[in-house]
């Protein structure tokens, strides 16, 4: 399997959903099952920056948070994803907002 197809693969699917969001004015994000995770979530983590701007666009909640409590800055910053960081920053994610 390339991992660099996939990771393509699934930014390109998450791109066309992120898109379709901001189109139709309805968010549609499933959330992980297990952790409870979001797109925005996904997005912040794995640096996908086009995804996470139409996502904000759409307007996706900045501060949603998964089964742990962590936003999407969390997951962000313990990915060391400083892009990703910029833009929820510039989008007003709380800052101060914690985990379990």
């Amino acid at each position: 399997m390339d991992l660099d197809l996939a990771r393509k693969q699934e930014e390109q699917q998450m791109l066309q959903d992120a898109r379709q969001w901001l189109n139709s004015g309805k968010i549609e994000d499933i959330r992980q099952p297990r952790s409870g995770a979001t797109a925005l979530h996904v997005a912040a983590a794995k640096d996908y920056s086009e995804v996470m701007r139409l996502l904000i666009q759409a307007g996706f909640n900045v501060n949603v948070q998964d089964n742990d409590g962590w936003a999407p800055l969390h997951a962000a910053a313990h990915w060391g994803v400083k892009e990703a960081c910029s833009i929820l920053a510039e989008a007003l994610c709380d800052m101060d907002i914690r985990n379990k």
